[in-house]
């Protein structure tokens, strides 16, 4: 006498779930049905700035919405951070951030204002080589040559774009491989302050991404040492990496990578991801990322975001012992 029943509620259950996977799928499936927003931590004019503009308009060819980059410059990402996490799941709002804004900054705050680690990775976007720089006159030819001279000149000073990013971090860890403890550090507020006093001759040694002196390297007027990729970079194939210059093993790279709201659906996430994907890889921007010393990267979510991981506990590492802090 039962059975009719419970055939009634299986044939209910089935009715049930067939009508709600396609609801399910349905954000996915329509996405994205409105403007796309990507918020960007750098302000207008910039290399991550113009990257993410290419991007866009490869974006509103293949997914049909017009693209609108967002900049919220400075405040160590915080503005972007907050706007970000603040915006709708829905994928129509994502952002682009530097290795800085997802695995430092939110370190450098005794009470960080906000959790990276409660975002959607999305896709690690472009890989940024980082390099020794000198200025022309600097003597010193070579990498060893540079490390026998800073060593004859206690209180060489070197520059970075600024206390805790990536490149500062990197060139600490150079230091200390390097027994270069009496250097100097001064930090700027971006890349392209400190490019500029390098060419004044206010200061003559830097660690910078070779993109934003890339005119004044060609021109001859500063001169790239050595680059702490894996690799040395094709345009610049006789400059040799750190690594096969005498520190077998350092390697350092920064990177752009795009990230959600968190509770972004993952279908939704990986749809945009895809999207992501084929604009980079197109000859358009791998081109232009070439021409200006970074590297075509695509990695998909899940390789995204254990990457922002390892970084982040890496980078947590060096943070404490060199006591640096945004709090002062």
């Amino acid at each position: 006498m039962r059975f009719p029943s419970i055939l009634c509620m299986t044939a209910a259950l089935a009715v049930m779930i067939c009508t709600a996977a396609p609801a399910h799928a349905q954000p996915a499936a329509a996405y994205p049905s409105k403007p796309i927003r990507i918020i960007l931590p750098y302000s207008a004019g910039g290399a991550g700035d113009s990257f993410l503009r290419q991007l866009g308009l490869e974006l509103t060819a293949s997914l049909g919405q017009p693209v609108v980059v967002d900049n919220r410059p400075g405040g160590a990402s915080v503005p972007a951070m907050q706007a970000l996490t603040a915006a709708a799941p829905d994928g129509h709002t994502f952002a682009m951030f530097g290795t800085e804004g997802v695995t430092i900054n939110h370190q450098l705050f005794r009470k960080p204002p906000y959790d990276p680690e409660k975002l959607e990775a999305v896709a690690r976007l472009a890989d940024i080589p980082f390099g020794i720089i000198v200025r022309a006159d600097f003597p010193a030819q070579t990498l060893k040559e540079f490390v026998e001279h800073v060593k004859s000149q206690p209180g060489t000073a070197f520059a970075s774009p600024g206390a805790g990013t990536p490149i500062h971090l990197m060139m600490e860890l150079f230091r200390q491989r390097a027994g270069l403890e009496k250097m100097v550090h001064i930090p700027y507020k971006g890349s392209a302050p400190a490019v500029q006093d390098i060419l004044s001759g206010q200061v003559s040694v830097a660690m910078l991404d070779p993109a934003t002196p890339l005119q004044h390297i060609k021109a001859g007027k500063i001169r790239l040492l050595a680059v702490a990729s894996e690799k040395r970079l094709p345009n610049f194939p006789d400059v040799p990496t750190i690594a096969e210059s005498g520190y077998p093993g350092f390697s350092a790279i920064g990177w752009y990578a795009a990230y959600a709201p968190p509770g972004t659906p993952p279908d939704i996430v990986n749809k945009l991801s895809a999207a992501l994907k084929a604009a980079v890889q197109t000859p358009k921007i791998s081109k232009w990322l070439t021409d200006m010393e970074l590297i075509p990267a695509y990695k998909p979510p899940a390789e995204t975001r254990s990457e922002t991981a390892r970084e982040t506990a890496m980078y947590s590492v060096m943070v404490k012992r060199l006591g640096i802090s945004l709090d002062n």
